[in-house]
């Protein structure tokens, strides 16, 4: 049976004296982390549709490719979770704590040149499904929907020594989630508890959890202006640009995500409704041994972020080869990109 702690367990008040100080520590720290990647949640769904193109051109000028990359959870959040959970990531997760922990994503992109004015439309669709890490090799679970489009207006045409130069707007839609299991190196031991026998006396048992999964949670919508500008050099387009985004109805949590032990074991349900059964005869409020949510999930005040980003796209016939990295200045964290595409 899947359990997850929540702020309001009632495990909290009715046992005290964990194994971990999910009151004073655990709390404010996914309550800080929460925060700060909700805040950072525009950034996350800038993935897709950077193309090193300031504008394509008019139609029939199109194009259509597949976009991978990753951006990061602020290292500074990685640290307060990790911390106040006393866990050491895996080695091959070290460099979270120094550079923040990377979401990958990707998304199914495709753009087409407008009609009578100079502009383009791009639109972008990415979905992780939830066993895809696995299948990677990697001991996490991860599952992302993007889904989003683009309009570009050309100030500039690539024409001679003059560069392409757009300004635009885009919509996007974010939300996915990402479990990492194994960080709390076994299982653990909550507390012990007394539950009434009938006759006045008391039975006394354990209560844990199986090694807990460390659990993440976000949405976003994001609005996002930008100005872009690029150069076609033989078969070489560099391009630079800046993006400021509005991000509105944010949310992100984290918890721990674990089965329940009670004396070492997964319990059956009817001895769940049995304990819970012996307290409520003896007149006593029974702890809660199903509650299931989120340790905190926290909604970030709609607001602008801002983001620098640039690359470079090699250039063969029709087939594009895109390179782009990304700077948050609002959270000082970093992403990537690359993107293949036939573009006529």
């Amino acid at each position: 049976m899947k359990t997850l702690l929540c702020v309001s367990c009632v495990l909290c008040v009715a046992f005290g004296g964990f194994a971990l100080d999910f009151t004073t520590e655990v709390k404010p720290a996914f309550e800080q982390f929460a925060q700060d990647v909700a805040n950072s949640l525009p950034f996350n769904s800038s993935i897709g549709l950077g193309w090193s193109d300031a504008y394509i051109g008019q139609f029939p000028h199109f194009g259509i490719g597949v976009t991978a990359g990753a951006t990061a959870i602020p290292a500074d959040s990685v640290k307060t979770v990790t911390s106040a959970l006393s866990i050491t990531l895996p080695s091959e997760f070290s460099y979270a704590e120094k550079y923040g922990f990377p979401v990958p994503a990707y998304t199914f992109d495709a753009r087409i040149g407008g009609f009578g004015i100079p502009f383009d439309i791009g639109v972008k669709v990415g979905y992780v499904p939830p066993d895809t890490m696995q299948k990677m090799g990697l001991p996490v679970s991860l599952d992302y929907l993007l889904a989003g489009a683009d309009f570009r207006f050309a100030l500039l045409k690539d024409r001679g020594f003059v560069p392409a130069l757009s300004v635009g707007a885009g919509y996007t839609f974010m939300k996915g989630s990402l479990s990492v299991p194994g960080l709390m190196s076994g299982p653990i031991t909550l507390s012990n508890f007394q539950v009434p026998d009938g006759s006045g006396g008391y039975t006394t048992h354990t209560l844990g959890l199986t090694d807990p999964s460390v659990n993440f949670s976000w949405d976003t919508n994001a609005i996002e202006v930008k100005a872009e500008l690029s150069k076609n050099l033989l078969i070489f387009t560099p391009h630079i640009g800046a993006g400021a985004s509005f991000s509105f109805g944010s949310h992100a949590g984290g918890g721990l995500q674990s089965s329940l032990l009670i004396d070492g074991s997964t319990p059956t349900q009817d001895k769940i409704d049995q304990i819970i059964q012996a307290f409520k005869d003896a007149g006593q409020t029974p702890p809660d041994l199903t509650t299931t949510g989120i340790i905190v999930k926290k909604a970030a005040p709609v607001g602008w972020g801002a983001r620098v980003f640039g690359g470079l796209s090699v250039n063969l016939l029709v087939l594009r080869l895109d390179l782009c990295g990304m700077y948050n200045i609002t959270s000082n964290s970093l992403g990537a990109s690359a993107n293949v595409r036939v573009q006529l």
